[in-house]
């Protein structure tokens, strides 16, 4: 299936709290041109306020909007066998902006043999994901100029206080990664540590270098 359905100021595809989701052959890219770094072909979401605001709005106004924002985030997701293009690419997220939200967390991610490109961020970023496997990717960051975590190709972090992140089970096998700052960078802002993490068989580069890797706290 080729998807052409949003600008690059926005999100191709969108799942907020989704659970069982699995996207198989897919070409997915943004159309037209915009300069933003934080909209993603394919954005996974969590369940508040900041990030479902127009569960309070015309045409989706509902008096049930307050239940459904249950900060609970994605679940049981599978991308594989795809052709992937936006500003960023593909990003399970996290927000700030909505209290206790900033602890909810994504649960097994799977990526598979994709070639996923960022133009203006990321490639891919997981954002308090507690298990997730990347394996036989092609990742890219394409954002130039700044030294920032934009440019990093495969960017995992975490922002949540939640300890069931301790448990986390993070692999990242046989990928090829290229990105700016960093190829791949795993950073926890929280002070929650990841549970078991696996980097195996992958192909890392820099700008103008190879088989560069960070992996910070």
């Amino acid at each position: 299936m080729t998807i052409r359905a949003a600008n690059l100021g926005g999100h191709s595809l969108e799942f907020v709290a989704c659970q069982n989701v699995t996207i198989v052959g897919c070409d997915i890219a943004g159309v037209g041109k915009s300069n933003s770094k934080t909209e993603e072909a394919i954005q996974l979401d969590v369940a508040s306020s900041a990030t479902a605001p127009y569960l309070n709005g015309v045409p989706f106004k509902t008096e049930l909007a307050k239940s459904l924002w249950n900060n609970a985030g994605c679940k049981n997701v599978t991308i594989k066998d795809c052709k992937i293009v936006g500003n960023r690419g593909v990003v399970a997220n996290y927000t700030a902006k909505a209290g206790k939200a900033i602890s909810a967390i994504h649960d097994n991610i799977v990526l598979k043999n994709n070639e996923i490109t960022g133009l203006k961020g990321e490639g891919v970023a997981l954002f308090n994901t507690k298990v997730a496997t990347v394996s036989n990717n092609k990742i890219k960051s394409l954002r130039k100029g700044k030294a920032d975590a934009y440019t990093v190709g495969l960017h995992i972090a975490n922002f949540s206080k939640n300890k069931d992140m301790n448990t986390s089970v993070i692999t990242l096998s046989r990928n090829t990664v290229y990105g700016g700052r960093q190829a791949i960078m795993f950073y926890s802002h929280s002070g929650v540590k990841y549970g078991v993490v696996t980097i195996s068989g992958n192909k890392l580069f820099l700008q103008g270098r190879k088989e560069e890797c960070s992996i910070c706290k």
